[in-house]
């Protein structure tokens, strides 16, 4: 191998590693979303001082679904629960179906961190 070639497979080498690194910044860029620019996901407002404040998102979610936060309900021991209410690394407070119970049932037992903060499981 000459001098000539030598160099060349080195900024070869260089530009290849240059552009992975620029589409892994691009990937994490769009996979953070809103959250990377400070935005937030839905905007808060400040409870009157005279008014109970209102319910979280979460609270919504647990209340509308009949989940649970405590021990599963007779009726779903020994089961998998159907869905969870969790706020994701995004800040996204959602109702999360098979995959997000997966993860978060690995979170909380498998002891496998998911980035995940669980609300409630749900039927």
């Amino acid at each position: 191998m000459t001098g000539r070639q030598y160099v060349k497979r080195q900024l070869l080498g260089f530009l290849v590693t240059c552009l992975m690194s620029a589409a892994v910044l691009v990937g994490m860029l769009l996979w953070a979303g809103p959250s990377a620019q400070g935005v937030p996901s839905s905007p808060t407002s400040e409870p009157s001082p005279a008014s109970e404040p209102s319910p979280s998102r979460a609270q919504r979610l647990v209340e509308a679904h009949g989940c649970w936060t405590g021990p599963a309900p007779a009726d779903m021991r020994d089961r998998v629960p159907g869905h969870v209410v969790v706020t994701t690394r995004a800040d996204r407070t959602v109702l999360g179906g098979t995959r997000l119970v997966r993860r978060a049932l690995d979170q909380a037992f498998g002891d496998k961190p998911a980035g995940l903060e669980i609300h409630a499981f749900c039927r």
